[in-house]
C-alpha cells in the first residue's frame, strides 16, 4: 500500500496521512476549575511575604509607611480575620461559663418540667446569639444576655411571704434575720457575674488587637516620610480600596 508523500524527497508523511477530516471530540460542558495563573500565584506569594515582613517590623522609614498604604486592603482583611478569631474565643469562653452554671443549677434543684424546658430554650437562644457574635463584635451581645436573664426570671417561682418580724434563725433568713436569696436569685447573680467577667476580657483583648507593630521613625528623607504619613493617617478614617497611586507624593 502506498501512502502519498512518504517516498517523495523531503516529504512530510504526517500531514498527508489524513484522508478525511477527523470527527470533533465531544465537548465537556461540565464546569472546570481554572488553575491559577503562574503570575497570579507569584503575586499572591509576594503579597504574603511582604505582610509577614511588615509584621516582623522589617521595613523602616518611608518604606514602612508606603507599604502599609499599598497593602491597606490586605492589612484590613488580616485585622478582620484576627478580630473574628478573638471574638469567637471570647464568646466561646462566656458560653462555657454560662453552661457550667446552668447545668449545676439544674442538677441541684428539683425543677418542674416547664421550668426545665424554659431554661433549655433560653439557653439555646443565648448560644445562638453568642455564635453570631463570634463572627465579629456586635452591640447585640449584651441585649441577648439581658433577654436570657428576663426569660429565666419569668420562670422563677414567686418568693415565699416573709414573716412580719423575721428573727435570726427563722426559715428563709440568714444569721442577721434578712431573707436568704432563693436558688433562682443566686443563679441570676452568678450568671451576671460570669457574663460581666467574660465580656470585660473580650473587650480588653479586642482593644489590644494589633496586626502590625507601631510605625517606625523616619530615617533619611524626612519630608517624604511626612507626606506618606499624611496619606496613611487619612486612610485610618477612610475605608481602604480607593486608588491612592495618584495621591502619592513625589519623592525628590
Amino acid at each position: 500500500m502506498k501512502v502519498d508523500g512518504i517516498n517523495e524527497p523531503n516529504g512530510n508523511a504526517y500531514g498527508l496521512l489524513k484522508t478525511k477530516p477527523e470527527e470533533e471530540a465531544p465537548q465537556n460542558t461540565a464546569p472546570q476549575e481554572t488553575p491559577p495563573v503562574e503570575g497570579e500565584q507569584a503575586e499572591e506569594d509576594d503579597c504574603k511575604g511582604v505582610l509577614e515582613l511588615l509584621q516582623q517590623g522589617h521595613f523602616k522609614g518611608v518604606a514602612d509607611v508606603r507599604l502599609r498604604i499599598n497593602f491597606a486592603e490586605e492589612i484590613a482583611a488580616l485585622e478582620q480575620e484576627k478580630l473574628q478569631a478573638l471574638t469567637a474565643t471570647g464568646t466561646g469562653g462566656i458560653a462555657e461559663s454560662i453552661t457550667g452554671i446552668v447545668d449545676s443549677f439544674v442538677a441541684e434543684n428539683d425543677l418542674a418540667d416547664d421550668q426545665a424546658t424554659g431554661i433549655a430554650e433560653a439557653q439555646a437562644a443565648l448560644a445562638q446569639a453568642l455564635t453570631t457574635a463570634g463572627q465579629g463584635p456586635t452591640a447585640e451581645l449584651t441585649d441577648a444576655f439581658a433577654q436570657f436573664i428576663e426569660r429565666l426570671q419569668e420562670l422563677m417561682p414567686p418568693p415565699p411571704e416573709p414573716p412580719e418580724r423575721p428573727e435570726p434563725g427563722d426559715p428563709g433568713t440568714d444569721p442577721a434575720g434578712e431573707p436568704e436569696p432563693s436558688p433562682w436569685q443566686t443563679l441570676v447573680e452568678n450568671l451576671q457575674a460570669a457574663f460581666s467577667t467574660g465580656l470585660e476580657a473580650l473587650s480588653n483583648s479586642l482593644s489590644q488587637l494589633e496586626v502590625l507593630p507601631p510605625l517606625s521613625e523616619p530615617s533619611g528623607n524626612g519630608v517624604a516620610y511626612e507626606k506618606f504619613l499624611a496619606i496613611y493617617n487619612q486612610m485610618q478614617v477612610q475605608p481602604p480600596g480607593q486608588n491612592l497611586d495618584a495621591q502619592e507624593p513625589t519623592v525628590e
